[in-house]
């Protein structure tokens, strides 16, 4: 038998509220770290730069990727949320119209 996982809509929201905080953080730290690339190439110059930059650009792709993903996460979980509660409360309205 499979394992039931127990998790409330509030919980589910609290987790999905708390990826999209994340993802916004992936995103700033990636732009800054962009923005510092950008404003050194302006002082130092030569292949070691763009060595350097190169570097920089692979890295904030990943925090892009990753920021991504946690976006899709944060709705994916508010999506299941909405759908839970959705269900719950057409659950209670149709045995509300049992009658005994």
């Amino acid at each position: 038998m499979g394992k039931r996982i127990r998790v409330t809509p509030q919980e589910m929201e609290t987790a999905s509220k708390k990826f999209a905080e994340l993802s916004e953080s992936y995103t700033s730290i990636y732009t800054q770290l962009m923005t510092v690339a950008k404003t050194m190439g302006e002082a130092w110059e030569g292949e070691d730069n763009l060595a350097f930059v190169e570097q920089i650009n692979g890295m904030t792709e990943d925090l892009k990727a990753m920021a991504d993903k946690l976006t899709t996460a944060s709705t994916t979980l508010k999506t299941q949320r909405d759908n839970y509660v959705a269900t719950q409360e057409n659950n209670t309205v149709q045995v509300k119209r049992l009658t005994n």
